[in-house]
């Protein structure tokens, strides 16, 4: 790779290979794969980038640094072109639940005042663990000075407005109805040292004062996101005027929300950090049902454990819940006053009761969705023809 490395300077980014687990196995195999391939292609600065990962499944295997290295050296000389660097990040569905050990030289970067080394931004970003912490403690500090000293170190105000102002953007409601009944909108910040314990405080728009660990499991998450999401493209953007892109991975995106926050959860990521693509995984109607898919570049595909491609789903924007549910995740209908229904709709049909059976499609259409409702109804219709024959 040569001296040209992303990792120079930072004794806490290594290169992170497979583990024997990684290794497929057939249900019936005695052996793992012989080896493990993954080809990659990615866009950075609209520069195109093809690499692969592979490495056999020998003890002692390496990475195929071949394979990659043309991939990393052109990434590389649009670093050196361009001033940029890209953001990769993963949260999983434990985050921020499991906080990190702070390394040493974690620490002292986050005491030391001015520019962060700019691969700190890769610290711990593709592992289970939180950085929160990390975070607090320099935004915290950060604050401390700048009140110390008037706002007169201007590095140190870049800084220190940067995440307030992603903070406050990323809890401000798109929804006007919302507006009025958030109870977690930010308004500023502020630090608190007791007996030698930093806490950081949100001051909410309603004037209560919450300390950031205290907020509901939801917010939490979703601001705890915000947060890290925003340290590290501070120490990317440097002295860029604009935010890097980048990819952000979040499992699991609508853990612990109340419903209107999983309406609005990924428009308030895009609106935040639009510069990032978000890859997201959820269970969620509500969160499927509000992503515009349709002249976009959104996309919402639907993967089964024993499938190996992913299907697109369509556009679902404005989808009701009930139709997000049992016709695109698949939920079967699970109430049996729609079973009884359909079984009195055939009954009565074959006994010829006709204004009956329009009363029971009343009934059961005000149980169902419109889409659900003719779904049902042709498949009745299906029955009812097979009967004849």
């Amino acid at each position: 790779m040569g001296d040209d490395l992303l990792i120079s300077g930072n004794p806490d980014l290594k290169v992170i290979s497979t583990l024997a687990t990684d290794f497929y196995r057939a249900q019936n195999a005695d052996l793992p794969a012989v080896d493990l391939t993954i080809n990659m292609e990615a866009e950075f600065n609209d520069i195109p980038l093809n690499w692969e990962y592979y490495k056999r499944s020998t003890s002692g295997a390496s990475l195929f640094v071949s394979k990659y290295q043309q991939a990393y050296r052109t990434l590389m000389a649009e670093y050196h072109n361009s001033d940029q660097l890209p953001l990769f990040v993963f949260y999983s569905d434990s985050f921020p639940h499991i906080d990190t050990r702070t390394s040493d030289f974690a620490k002292k970067v986050i005491k030391e005042q001015g520019y962060i080394i700019r691969n700190f931004a890769y610290y711990k970003w593709n592992s289970e663990v939180s950085c929160t912490s990390i975070w607090q403690n320099r935004f915290i500090n950060s604050m401390l000075k700048q009140i110390s000293l008037n706002n007169t170190d201007p590095l140190n105000s870049k800084e220190v407005e940067y995440i307030k102002n992603k903070l406050r953007t990323f809890s401000e409601p798109i929804n006007s109805t919302l507006k009025e009944k958030d109870d977690f909108e930010i308004k500023d910040f502020f630090p608190v040292v007791d007996d030698k314990t930093l806490s950081l405080y949100l001051r909410l728009k309603d004037e209560r004062d919450v300390i950031f660990d205290n907020l509901p499991a939801g917010y939490k998450r979703l601001y705890s996101i915000a947060f890290d999401l925003a340290y590290r493209l501070y120490i990317l953007r440097k002295t860029n005027k604009e935010d890097p892109k980048g990819i952000a991975i979040i499992d699991e995106i609508d853990l612990h929300l109340h419903p209107s926050l999983e309406q609005e959860v990924l428009a308030r990521l895009k609106k935040t950090f639009p510069s990032i693509q978000f890859i997201v995984s959820t269970h969620s109607p509500m969160v499927l049902s509000n992503l515009k898919v349709k002249d976009t570049g959104n996309m919402i595909y639907k993967m089964h454990a024993d499938e190996n491609t992913p299907n697109a789903l369509p556009n679902l924007y404005g989808v009701d819940y009930s139709a997000a549910v049992y016709d695109f995740m698949g939920t079967p209908y699970a109430d049996n006053e729609v079973k009884e229904e359909i079984e009195a709709i055939l009954r009565l049909s074959r006994r010829g009761k006709s204004e009956l059976v329009e009363k029971r499609k009343e009934e059961l259409k005000s149980m169902v969705s419109e889409e659900q409702y003719m779904d049902i109804i042709s498949k009745i219709n299906i029955q009812l023809a097979e009967d004849k024959y």
